[in-house]
């Protein structure tokens, strides 16, 4: 009985630990994005105004930190990052492992800077209760495409595993009307290539001469005249690929699909912010899928954004030299190759060792 009490003190208490160091790292890194929240919170308070780039849902947590923040009389980036502090909490207790926390924790001030925790978490949740609570995992399914559109990928998976409770993840989904959903399109069609991005690299090295560097949208974008080209090829081939494994590879296990969809949509997009590998790595984690290599993923993109502050003082003109920033964006874009390396290496091993365990099945039917 002791023994078994000791165990459950440790699962509550080792991620309570590593939360409070994510916070601790986050609450003294520089987190832009609380900033635009608390806008969009105001901004909604005062005019009914929803956020352009994020789907309607995605002003929940913003209100919440802001109510937090008045009844409590702290700041909101305070009130924000306790919230998603609890939201981290709760996001190791239901992956069940949490060294998640440790392969995120570089990343925290990103982390817990963004909203992305919400979603993750509702997305995690829904993939763990869809055997067992088919009707409650479809509604939280619902919640995360609410919150941030990319679980809506996952849709053909859950169809094909279990239809039980399907019309519950549509209630959510009435939150996603017309006028905010065209928005989101626009705001993404508005963006260029995030430097950051398969597309921005690929462009790099076809024709680093005419590249353009600007700051724009909160990041750092570099690109050049083949990028709307690469961005256009790249989304082809992710249709393609979507089709392939979502209905023809059912050989593979569910979850190497879901991390194969979600990774593959993120490396062939012209944007790929920072916080979109909590989505993978959470998921990995929550599957038991090769978790070294996701932890690596992790702590490489945490080497990539520190960049982001050499480039801003190279066109501030701090360093006065004329070949600082393409001497910084040569280093950088290095690491983003390494990245992309790992990334695609990830891919070929989920299509590789995925299909074991359906294959296993399989036999033990036949047999």
């Amino acid at each position: 009985m002791a023994a078994g009490g000791g165990r459950r003190l440790e699962t509550f208490l080792v991620p309570l630990v590593l939360v409070a160091i994510a916070l601790f790292v986050a609450s003294r890194g520089i987190v832009s994005d609380i900033g635009v929240y608390r806008g969009y919170a105001l901004g909604f308070l005062a005019h009914g105004a929803l956020p352009r780039e994020y789907p309607p849902l995605a002003i929940v947590p913003m209100l919440l930190a802001q109510a937090l923040a008045r009844l409590s009389h702290v700041s909101y980036a305070g009130a924000w990052l306790g919230l998603s502090a609890l939201v981290l909490y709760l996001l190791a207790l239901a992956v069940g492992r949490p060294l998640v926390i440790v392969a995120l924790l570089p990343l925290s001030p990103a982390l817990l800077g963004t909203y992305d925790i919400w979603p993750i978490l509702c997305l995690v949740l829904s993939y763990r209760l869809l055997p067992r609570r088919p009707a409650l995992s479809w509604l939280l399914l619902g919640v995360a495409i609410a919150f941030k559109l990319f679980p809506i990928l996952f849709i053909p998976l859950w169809w094909q595993t279990e239809r039980r409770g399907w019309g519950l993840a549509l209630l959510p989904l009435l939150t996603l009307y017309p006028p905010a959903m065209a928005s989101v399109v626009h705001y993404q069609f508005a963006r260029q290539a995030e430097w950051e991005s398969t597309v921005s690299f690929l462009s790099w090295l076809l024709g680093s001469p005419g590249m353009v560097l600007r700051h724009a949208f909160g990041a750092e974008e570099f690109y050049g005249r083949f990028s709307a080209a690469l961005s256009i090829g790249l989304d082809a081939a992710y249709a393609l690929f979507f089709v392939w494994i979502a209905f023809l590879r059912r050989d593979l296990g569910m979850a190497s699909r879901m991390l194969l969809l979600l990774s593959l949509w993120f490396l062939t997009n012209k944007v790929l912010s920072v916080q979109y590998v909590f989505w993978v790595v959470s998921l990995a984690y929550a599957a038991g899928q090769d978790l070294m290599l996701f932890g690596v993923l992790a702590w490489l993109t945490a080497l990539l954004y520190p960049w982001f502050g050499v480039i801003s003082s190279g066109l501030a003109g701090l360093f006065h030299l004329p070949r600082t920033i393409v001497w910084t964006m040569r280093l950088a874009m290095s690491l983003v190759g390494v990245r992309l390396a790992l990334w695609l290496l990830i891919a070929l091993r989920l299509l590789r060792r995925g299909r074991a365990p359906a294959q296993a099945a399989a036999v033990a039917r036949e047999g």
